[in-house]
């Protein structure tokens, strides 16, 4: 019985001293989080720290960890800098490398507080990816090492729900769901495991509707016909690199025309052609989902005649124009969109259609 220090914690091993303290790890642990790969130190999957130094734990034979210190990629805590930056930076994509790729970083930003190119490249060669994330990889531990010692919260990523919420709102259609509140809720017909494909395919639908990622929650979708996948088709499951091939036409053309049908609300509710709001000022088409739904108006929203007040009773963002009196809103584009992006400088060329209709 061997003694072994991992993770902090003792541990008594049973296992004969000259098997790999990869499978002690594993198989007597339960710590998973280091993989077999190829069994013969190369291709690095299998790395653990001992002492603070990379290893392959294939090549190590528990006899020889004696009192030495290991940590598995368990022991890296949440908040630990190379953690947060690889989740900010949505480094893995497969994903079967990174807890080798993690800790080869982790002992990299220990010895260089801010690491170059090439000191990046020689640390983190031993651990190949088949999946070539190698430059997010490179960003990431950059991140990292700017941010020892306190790592700041990583970006929010799409929320991921269980079911349709009752909150979802309207439905243009099967793929998309947009509240009175801004919020959008799109239906993602692919598993994530560690991939990308919820924020992949958030940000196709965020990228047509023009809203920001944090505003798209996903939720998966039931087994139907509709949402089978778009590349292979015949089945509706996830593989062979086929979320975004499969997704990219279908995903854009269902927000596109969702966008569309809101332009042309909006248009209809105003009295207006829709071309031209559709084409300068298409970050305000939500607004009339707002006022169906019987959200008050505010200084922020748009108004449709010079110098009416708004309910508010505050001026218009100073952003988009000075032109404002006595606390009533002179500006009848659309300064911020219900669902939060701001109006851009091409919105000013409709103004004065806007005014005349």
């Amino acid at each position: 019985m061997f003694p072994i220090n991992v993770n902090g914690e003792t541990h008594r091993a049973e296992s004969s001293p000259d098997k790999p303290l990869l499978w002690v790890l594993r198989d007597e642990l339960g710590l998973k989080g280091t993989k077999y790969g190829c069994g013969v130190g190369v291709c690095g999957a299998c790395v653990v720290l001992i002492d603070g130094e990379p290893n392959h734990a294939c090549m190590v034979p528990l006899a020889r960890v004696g009192d030495r210190k290991v940590v598995t990629i368990e022991g890296l805590s949440a908040d630990h800098p190379v953690v947060q930056a690889w989740i900010a930076e949505q480094v893995p994509q497969c994903g079967y490398c990174q807890p080798a790729q993690m800790l080869s970083a982790a002992a990299l930003i220990e010895r260089r507080r801010s690491p170059t190119d090439a000191d990046i490249d020689a640390a983190m060669s031993g651990v190949l990816c088949r999946c070539g994330t190698y430059a997010r990889i490179r960003r990431a531990v950059h991140a990292a090492s700017a941010r020892k010692p306190g790592a700041p919260k990583p970006l929010r990523l799409p929320e991921l729900l269980s079911d349709l919420p009752p909150d979802a709102g309207a439905a243009p259609n099967q793929w998309v769901w947009i509240n009175s509140a801004g919020t959008v809720t799109l239906m993602v017909n692919h598993s994530e495991m560690g991939q990308g494909a919820l924020t992949a395919l958030a940000a196709l639908a965020a990228e047509e509707l023009d809203v920001e990622i944090e505003q798209v929650r996903t939720v998966f979708a039931p087994a139907d016909k509709r949402y089978e996948n778009g590349y292979w088709g015949g089945a509706q499951f996830t593989g062979g690199s086929s979320s975004i091939r499969g997704e990219w036409a279908r995903l854009r053309k269902a927000a596109a025309k969702t966008r569309l049908r809101l332009t042309e609300a909006a248009a209809r509710r105003w009295g207006v052609d829709a071309s031209t709001p559709a084409r300068a000022a298409p970050r305000a088409v939500a607004w009339c989902m707002l006022r169906a739904a019987g959200a008050s108006h505010t200084a922020n929203s748009p108004r449709r005649r010079r110098g009416s007040p708004c309910r508010a009773g505050r001026r218009s963002s100073s952003r988009t124009s000075s032109a404002t009196s006595g606390g009533r809103c002179r500006v009848w584009i659309f300064p911020q969109c219900a669902l939060g992006r701001r109006a851009t400088a091409s919105t000013s060329r409709c103004r004065e259609r806007w005014s005349r209709s």
